[in-house]
């Protein structure tokens, strides 16, 4: 599989790393066009000629539910939420805290 560059904060890199073996385990040809993070969500594109395109979806879907419930930021699962006027971003308390106090 090509690396491929991932267009989202570190917080949810644990969630792809195992997406991603999850989803080589059931298609080692799969291809990642894109993963990146849009409206405070984690996103999947990928191609696929295993057949099994329902199977990878559902793994996918899977883990784009997880990312807005985990701080893309740090990773944290605790008094995360998801807001924002023009960008929505999933954040926990303190790290909403400390980018709005960067904004300043």
């Amino acid at each position: 599989m090509v690396k491929i560059g991932h267009e989202h904060l570190k917080g949810w890199d644990g969630l792809v790393d195992q997406m991603l073996l999850e989803l080589r385990e059931i298609d080692p040809d799969i291809k990642i066009v894109q993963i990146k993070e849009k409206f405070g969500l984690l996103r999947v594109y990928f191609d696929t000629l295993s057949g099994r395109y329902n199977e990878l979806e559902a793994i996918i879907d899977k883990y784009e539910a997880l990312s807005g419930q985990t701080c893309e930021s740090c990773g944290t699962t605790e008094n995360v939420t998801r807001e924002g006027a023009y960008w929505v971003k999933t954040l926990c308390k303190e790290c909403r805290v400390k980018e709005l106090k960067e904004a300043g």
